[in-house]
């Protein structure tokens, strides 16, 4: 394996009603080209989604995703985070900036 010296932040989007009741079966829209894509060493990890069964992604849980940043300060690799978690969207969408920021930043 490969380490590297850089931090690592990772932002959390939750569904709607998170984290007593999330709200599924909503539509995940992905912006422009991958938004998330173009934002250097950023890795999306899916959580609560499914596929529809017209094969869209949707909401199928309370954590959707986490975006995971490297960068050469922390505050640097969270705003990268932040911004490809701008990306993705669905009604009731909620960024988590508060999990784990008391630790990190």
């Amino acid at each position: 394996p490969e380490f590297s010296a850089d931090y690592a932040v990772t932002v959390v989007v939750a569904a709607e009603g998170y984290p007593k009741s999330p709200v599924k079966g909503q539509p995940i829209q992905i912006f422009g080209d991958d938004n998330w894509r173009t934002v250097n060493r950023v890795t999306p990890f899916y959580a609560g989604v499914a596929r529809s069964t017209a094969g869209e992604l949707i909401v199928n849980g309370g954590r959707v995703l986490c975006l995971t940043a490297l960068g050469e300060t922390k505050h640097w690799a969270h705003d990268k985070a932040t911004k490809a978690a701008h990306g993705f969207t669905w009604p009731g969408a909620q960024m988590r900036n508060d999990i784990g920021r008391e630790y990190v930043l």
